[in-house]
């Protein structure tokens, strides 16, 4: 028992200690394509706009933004008074210097430049009004991308697209020096600057990052924390343990042979634990599904029969898998794709709950009474997920379907699924940002992959008319509304199997108040975070 593992120690004061699981591989926002680098640079950068609590766009950078009546051009101003971190690149006697609007032009143009390589250039793809003809080497600048005066960015889009501005929240979006840039060139992922809450003080890779409050900063309120110290232990055991002691503020997550130490079945926290430990919980944007192969030329067997589609999803016990296997850290997926917490998500769609009479209706209807005659469902699993598997296979068994589980590891199972060599395979889908257009990208047929997230290949003239118009919606409340109508259009074909919705889990030290959870598992300000002081 954990609670049996040495005594606390006092926790220094000012300092608030966070273990990650991975080390960021760059500080530098253009490459923040993990929660680790997103965490971490989101403490030292920030963006034009930002995300609340309820996961609204509110202002950042730019106090005011505009949007033209045809829904293609932002046009946003500059907050003034915002200064980087001190640097000797800045020719000033205090060696900083003041935001402009010349900034944000080049941070964003610089994450589109073929050249930067950033894995966040799919933000703006096909967005940016001259984008292509910028990345084609056929223009220097980007015709869609300029600053008018040194507090004005005008950006110009293609076609009108709803969800740009949560995109802008994303690290992509965050803005960086030019000279400090140029002054380390690529070693500018160890020498970060920007104008965020903190700023760099130590950086050991691998072990530790020590980050400081920005005495300058303005955006947001001064820190109410000085310092943010992560460590960075994978083993999600010793992390825990080290909370228990003392030695740690927040640890992310949990190992899941402690799950039934720690928490109830129900998901609340262990009675022995009420006091040492302060457990943190909320909806998640991650939704744990199955995908079915949904091209006829590529999987002509009687998969391709929605029926037996449907079969499959209501031969599940949701409620049950999630009390068992997730010890309560999930919400069963009897809704859509669209997980609680996203802007926008009805609990009044319904999907496909637990009805065994029902799916064994389904497959006498295509055929198969009682599964008889039915060739086995192949799944392509992953060993963490074995037991996860398993249940599924007793599941299925019990209305006649069978399962047979082939465990791939990750990059083999990835290649099998993007070339539509699985017929089966788990999957789960993190939102980049809080839109549920995020979601129902999966299914746009567009997306087909290879070349996009629509691994089932499905397609759906109808769903796709409606996923489009609901993008064009002007205002919040029709897209939603559009949104759930896209939702209702593909659930009939049941081209995947919703199984659960996460649900974020963290703990920290008593002494931690107003830490931040959010459904936007990437969102985490840290600068709002205080420490109570030791007795």
């Amino acid at each position: 028992m954990l609670v049996g593992c040495g005594g606390p120690t006092a926790p220094p004061a000012g300092v608030l200690r966070l273990n990650l699981t991975t080390s960021p591989a760059s500080l530098d926002p253009a490459y923040a394509r993990d929660q680790a680098m997103t965490w971490c640079t989101q403490q030292l950068f920030e963006g034009l706009v930002a995300l609340d609590d309820s996961l609204h766009v509110v202002p950042a950078l730019a106090q005011r933004w505009a949007v033209s009546p045809d829904g293609r051009t932002y046009t946003f101003t500059l907050r003034p008074g915002v200064y980087y971190h001190p640097h000797p690149a800045f020719a000033a006697p205090d060696s900083t210097r003041a935001l402009t609007a010349h900034d944000v032009v080049y941070s964003l143009r610089r994450v589109c430049d073929p050249a930067t390589a950033s894995p966040g250039a799919w933000v703006f793809s096909g967005r940016i009004e001259g984008l292509e003809a910028f990345r084609a080497g056929q223009a220097d600048t980007l015709a869609g991308l300029y600053a008018p005066t040194d507090s004005t960015v005008v950006v110009r889009l293609t076609a009108p697209y709803a969800p740009f501005l949560s995109l802008l929240t994303l690290p992509y979006g965050f803005v960086v020096p030019p000279e400090v840039v140029a002054y380390h060139g690529k070693a500018f992922r160890s020498h970060p600057i920007g104008t965020g809450p903190y700023r760099l003080r130590r950086w050991d890779e691998g072990r530790h990052l020590v980050l400081t409050a920005h005495p300058r900063y303005r955006t947001l309120g001064l820190p109410r924390t000085p310092t943010l110290h992560f460590s960075f232990q994978s083993d999600r055991l010793v992390a825990l343990l080290g909370l228990v002691r003392g030695e740690l503020d927040m640890v992310d997550g949990l190992d899941p042979a402690l799950k039934d130490e720690v928490l109830t079945t129900d998901g609340s926290l262990a009675d022995r634990y009420l006091g040492r430990l302060r457990y943190w919980s909320a909806p998640q944007l991650t939704t744990e599904y199955l995908g079915l192969l949904s091209d006829t030329l590529l999987s002509p067997g009687p998969w391709a029969d929605p029926r037996l589609r449907q079969a499959l999803a209501y031969a599940i016990d949701r409620t049950e898998l999630v009390r068992y296997l997730r010890s309560g850290t999930a919400y069963p997926g009897v809704h859509g794709l669209v997980p609680p917490g996203t802007p926008g998500f009805s609990d009044s769609l319904t999907g496909y709950d637990y009805a065994p009479e029902q799916s064994r209706r389904l497959l006498a209807q295509a055929g198969y009474p009682g599964g008889r005659g039915l060739p086995p469902l192949v799944l392509t699993n992953s060993p963490a997920y074995q037991a996860q598997a398993e249940y599924l296979q007793n599941a299925l068994a019990q209305v006649g379907i069978r399962l047979q589980i082939e465990n791939q590891e990750g990059s083999s199972a990835r290649e099998q699924i993007a070339q539509g060599r699985a017929q089966l395979w788990r999957a789960s889908w993190v939102a980049d940002y809080p839109d549920a257009e995020n979601f129902l990208a999966l299914l746009y047929s567009p997306n087909r992959a290879p070349n996009g997230p629509n691994t089932t290949r499905y397609h759906n003239p109808a769903f796709d008319s409606t996923y489009r118009a609901a993008l064009a919606e002007p205002t919040d409340s029709l897209r939603h509304r559009g949104y759930l109508a896209a939702e209702r259009t593909w659930l009939p074909d049941c081209p995947l199997v919703v199984l659960y919705y996460y649900r974020i889990v963290r703990f920290t030290h008593p002494r931690v108040r107003h830490f931040p959870v959010s459904p936007m598992d990437l969102y985490l300000p840290l600068s709002r975070v205080e420490l109570a002081p030791s007795e």
